[in-house]
Order: C-alpha cells, then structure tokens, then sequence
C-alpha cells in the first residue's frame, strides 16, 4: 500500500501532524509512506523513520496555485504529475483548505482523508468531523483523520522532533559549561510563507523587562529565533541590564532543538519554538492573544499557556482578523505574570 501525507507552510502545524504520522506508520506498518511538505517546513519532518520519503515543493507556489492558469502554475502542475505517477493508494490531508483538497484530488487516490468542513469536503472520501477554533490541543483532530474517537493518552499526542548528533555536539562546543538556570527566550516569529502575524508578538519592551527580572533571580537568559528575528533580539538585549547570551540567526532548527533542550523553561509566542520546545520535552510557556492558547498547548502541567484576558480574546479564525485595525490583545499579559508562571515551572 502506498500513502500519501499533505501538511504544508506552518513548522508548528507540521510538528502537530507528527503523532498522526506515528499512528499511521503503526496502522500500515508495511507500508511505503510518503509526505508531501513545503520546503519551509521540511527540516521538521526530516530524519523522521516513520517515513520513507519526504517530497518539498516551493511554498509560495502552491498559496499562489490557480488551477486555471497553466502557465503560472508549471511547477505545481509537473509536481501533480509525478504525484500522479506514482500512484498513490491513500492520501491523509491535514488541512482545512479547499487548495489542499483539491491537489489531494488531481493526484487522485482511492481514499482521499481529509476534515470535513469545508464546502470542498466533497473531494475527500471519508471525512473527519473536527471542530474549527476548538479549546483542545490541534493534535487531536489531526488524530481523528486517523480514526476518530481515540483514547488518548499524553504518550498518544507526543510530537517527533528527531536531533541528529552532530546537532548536540554544537550546541555543547557553545555551551561548553553545564549551566542549569537556562531560561530559553523567543521574542520573534509568527511567521511563515502562508501569513505574516506580528499581532501575535508579545512587546521586546516587556520580554527585556522579563529578562532584567530572570537576571535578578540569578537566572540566565538566552535568546533564540531565526535570521528574521536578529533585529528584535538586538533591540532586546539592548533594553536589558545584565548579560544575555544571543544565539539568534545563529542555529538551523536542529541545533536549536538541541539547544532548547538545555533550558529549563523556554517563553515564546505562538510560534515555531512552542512546539519544538514540546517535542524535546523543555517545559514552555507561551503567549496567546489573537490565536487560541488551548488548541496549541498539549493537556500538560509542563506546559503553560498564558491567554489575554482582553475580552476580545481570541478571535483569530482560519488566518483573519474581524476588522482588528489595532490589535491590544498582547499588552494584556504583564511580565509579573510570566515570571510567576517561570517561577511555577522551577518549583521556586
């Protein structure tokens, strides 16, 4: 049996999809089990052994896809084709998009798994019955495009995040003392090839102030984010008054997987670092006033969502704002709040 995966754009959705890919691998264990991710998100899923290929596509291709206009979409269109070949027998599609469905449908396949609510459900075979904005962790549904009505445990719901060795030896050549105050902070993010949501940031004034309070505890901070986020992290560090240690723009992913796990606790926006965080097993806490904490957050005591208490919040819905012209949600969590939550996470 051959099967196809489609998960694509966002490293934190891709990470969640992992437990469903473990469980499908355990389902058809004979299996040749491909995945099809943008090439964003493929050092997630790299390294994997639950799967036997990965297949990238430029991300900007498929949000740009028009299934009208050959000449726009070469590359997706020859993408379709070798897909098409290879003749897949299953596709499993953890998407709430009509885009997703209907490539799902021109690579053909006798099952085409999807959830059901959208209008294009029609283009899926058997449809998963999950809820839009739900208060439980995403990983769930993803679970239910398996099967639904699952038993599941915190073992079940698990993220795969796979760090190659050569990943631990740099993180120990820049840390080359043991030090066991890490506190893990990313202050950027919330970005990827699908949307740009900088509303999701937590002010660099308050994560500086959170900082100079860790410092103080005799804590130390280092700072993590992609090459995108070198500006914020600077302007962090120059608004803190003691030493931070600045990895920012400095690590592939894999290196920061390695990294996160030497910290105690890592803050982050809902972004990337969350989840990765949650697959090393760092104990996180997270920030949330657009999106929904609950839906991204495991049922973990390990794990701490921080939700605004602006009576608006949440009201993110399937990447749109209602008309937030200037969104406050973020200036509702305080930084005496965030260290509490530190301090609850080091039993102090």
């Amino acid at each position: 049996m051959k099967i196809l995966i489609i998960k694509t754009h966002a490293i934190g959705d891709v990470l969640m999809t992992t437990p469903a890919i473990r469980a499908i691998r355990k389902k058809y264990p004979e299996s040749h089990i491909s995945m099809l991710v943008g090439e964003w998100s493929k050092p997630v899923v790299e390294s994997n052994p639950y799967l036997d290929h990965i297949i990238t596509f430029k991300d900007k291709d498929l949000l740009n896809y028009n299934v009208w206009d050959l000449s726009k979409n070469q590359r997706i269109h020859r993408l379709i084709k070798k897909l098409r070949n290879e003749r897949f027998d299953a596709i499993f599609m953890f998407h709430r998009s009509k885009f997703i469905y209907l490539l799902g449908w021109l690579i053909g396949a006798n099952k085409r798994i999807g959830i059901n609510d959208s209008n294009y459900s029609p283009l899926l075979t058997n449809k998963a019955l999950c809820q839009k904005n739900s208060d439980h962790y995403a990983a769930i549904d993803y679970m239910n495009v398996i099967c639904t009505n699952l038993k599941l445990n915190k073992e079940d719901l698990s993220l795969d995040f796979f760090v190659p060795e050569q990943a631990y030896k740099f993180a120990n050549s820049k840390l080359k003392t043991q030090n066991s105050k890490l506190i893990g902070i990313c202050p950027g993010g919330s970005m990827n090839p699908a949307e740009k949501v900088l509303a999701r940031r937590w002010n660099v004034d308050r994560y500086a102030k959170l900082c100079n309070e860790l410092i103080r505890l005799n804590l130390q901070p280092i700072i993590f984010g992609s090459k995108d986020d070198i500006l914020i992290a600077q302007e962090l560090i120059n608004r803190t008054t003691g030493r931070c240690i600045n990895l920012c723009g400095k690590t592939t992913l894999k290196q920061f997987g390695a990294f996160i796990e030497k910290c105690k606790v890592i803050i982050t926006n809902d972004s990337a670092p969350l989840h990765i965080a949650i697959a090393v097993g760092t104990p996180s806490i997270s920030l949330f006033g657009p999106t929904i904490g609950k839906a991204r957050v495991p049922p973990d005591s390990r794990h701490i969502a921080i939700q605004s208490n602006l009576e608006c919040s949440p009201c993110y819905n399937n990447r749109r704002f209602p008309g937030c012209k200037n969104p406050r949600c973020m200036e509702y969590i305080s930084v005496e709040e965030v260290k509490n939550a530190v301090l609850k996470l080091l039993n102090i």
